[in-house]
């Protein structure tokens, strides 16, 4: 009977172990989302101002083009 309380002691203290490991590595899961969706949003702002940025040199490049030509 002893026996048999001190695997159970040992099973409650290995799903006590368990269960905080599950909560540390869920608690790293969302802060690694979290880190992950503000880079997401950083990249897009660079990528939408760099299209930007790209678009106008373009127009800028034909405007001037035009110009020559008509020069």
């Amino acid at each position: 009977m002893k026996e048999v309380k001190n695997k159970v002691s040992v099973l409650e203290s290995w799903v006590r172990d368990l269960g905080e490991q599950n909560a540390v590595l869920v608690a790293t899961v969302e802060e690694l989302e979290r880190e992950a969706a503000e880079r997401v949003a950083l990249l897009e702002d660079r990528l939408t101002k760099m299209a930007a940025t790209t678009r106008q040199s373009c127009v800028s490049l034909r405007d001037h083009q035009i110009q020559v030509r008509l020069g």
